[in-house]
């Protein structure tokens, strides 16, 4: 069965499914809604329903250690705070919102307080949402759960009504014969939308120069290390469905999303975990110090011990601890950190790693350990207001949602947020990838630069047909 095939099939079964269980049960109902939960037979996996061209806010969401995958579509409830604005609205507002399990958040939120221009513009600070439509499937399932909330006055056709409109952007063909034609073609009023809105896009050179600004700056004191993050200008060539189950295949060690907004994507493949909190505990993925992956076992362990011996890289590392460390003691107890970090293997890097785990104190909420934590070091610098303004004053771009979190919440504040690393803001045909690198003293600027290039493989090989 083709992908347009699978999706024509999936729409027409989950109204079916959903107006089936409407009429023959009343469902949950909670605060003037119901909640109807159905099945649909869905023996691929979920990504299968995205589509770059889309219209309504969609989200995409599969976990490195769990074996769920969840889509959601259209918005139930919606909280957001602009720039300027504190986190604190958002997390009030959604605690004011009831939701039965297993129903949840989705959303994000930017790196930094300033109004982000050109691809991030239909974005505010943050942005969450509880899909109106939820999809949830277990690895090796060929069945979905469906859950779908509305008004309890609605009637089975406005049911049914509401879901043709939630479904109708998945019920189609992506333009140029679903890729088969290759690149968009150069006419197209869309193509290099970005290029004159989104600042600096470095070569080699212009990085460089950077990099030996940010020396010169650690060297006259007052900061010790800044992260400096870069964009690359991409065209997309393949599917989003493809696009994202070649992330989950190839890096299922990360946290692959995918969010709709306005007219714009996000996609990622994080492998830093920002926070988790889990009846009443907390947990934080420290992750800083990177090298390369070799062709040969042998290799491999090499450039591992290289990493784990570097004093540039176990220097950056520290940083990331000792400030994870004095930020949760505000707001957790019986803190566990481990005395020296582990090397952790991705698929195209490897990282120096250290786990670091507690009790919440009570009353605390994801989002309060998220608002202490972030930006931590590993994506700002040390001192992290110094570096900062560093960023903002000469790094050339507005990093909009690159660097900043992404993930889900319930209702009682347990989740999880993932940092926005390896990561891209996809206004199809358009992409725009991300990827930082911390510098100390002592670092290489050519050194940087690859590391860069690695960090961008993900997404690149993501969305082109050869990367």
């Amino acid at each position: 069965m083709t992908t347009l095939q699978t999706r024509h099939a999936a729409v027409r079964d989950i109204e079916e499914a959903v107006a089936s269980e409407w009429a023959g049960s009343d469902g949950r109902r909670f605060s003037g809604y119901r909640l109807v939960h159905g099945q649909v037979a869905f023996p691929q996996r979920l990504c299968e329903l995205l589509r770059w061209e889309t219209t309504q806010t969609t989200v995409y969401s599969a976990l490195p250690d769990s074996d769920e995958e969840t889509f959601g579509v259209g918005e139930f409830q919606l909280v957001t705070a602009p720039f300027g604005e504190p986190w604190d609205k958002v997390k009030s507002e959604m605690m004011e919102c009831p939701l039965p399990e297993p129903l949840r958040w989705f959303g994000a939120f930017a790196f930094g307080d300033n109004a982000a221009p050109g691809v991030w513009s239909e974005w505010p600070r943050a942005f969450w949402f509880v899909p109106a439509l939820t999809l949830i499937k277990t690895t090796g399932s060929d069945v979905a759960d469906v859950y779908y909330v509305a008004a309890e006055t609605d009637s089975e056709a406005d049911c049914r009504q509401e879901l043709r409109h939630l479904l109708a952007g998945l019920d189609g063909i992506e333009r140029n014969s679903e890729f088969q034609g290759g690149l968009p073609q150069s006419g197209s009023a869309s193509v290099r939308r970005f290029d004159t809105r989104i600042g600096d896009v470095d070569d080699e050179a212009a990085w460089s120069a950077k990099v030996d600004s940010i020396l010169d700056a650690i060297g006259k004191g007052g900061v010790s290390k800044i992260v400096l993050a870069r964009q690359a200008l991409e065209q997309v060539e393949l599917p989003l469905s493809e696009a994202v189950e070649r992330l989950s295949q190839r890096y299922a060690s990360s946290h692959v999303f995918a969010l709709f907004r306005g007219s714009t994507w996000f996609l990622a493949a994080s492998p830093e975990q920002l926070v988790q909190t889990k009846q009443g505990r907390v947990y934080v993925d420290c992750l800083a110090g990177t090298t390369l992956r070799g062709d040969t076992r042998e290799e491999d362990e090499a450039y591992a011990a290289e990493l784990f011996e570097s004093p540039k890289n176990r220097r950056e590392h520290k940083a990331v601890v000792d400030f994870v460390r004095e930020r949760l003691e505000t707001i957790a107890d019986q803190l566990t950190i481990p005395a020296e970090p582990i090397v952790k293997r991705l698929q195209n890097v490897q990282h120096l790693y250290t786990p670091v785990e507690g009790t919440l104190k009570a009353g605390c909420h994801l989002f309060d350990a998220a608002m202490l934590l972030h930006p931590t070091p590993a994506v700002a610098g040390v001192p992290r207001d110094v570096a900062i303004q560093w960023i903002e004053a000469t790094e050339g771009w507005n990093r909009g949602y690159y660097a900043g979190a992404f993930g889900s919440v319930d209702a009682n504040g347990d989740g999880r947020l993932h940092v926005s690393l390896r990561s891209a803001c996809i206004a199809y045909p358009d992409a725009v990838l991300f990827a930082g690198c911390g510098i100390v003293e002592g670092s290489d600027p050519r050194q940087e630069w690859e590391e860069s290039e690695l960090k961008l493989k993900p997404m690149r090989w993501a969305i082109r047909r050869r990367s």
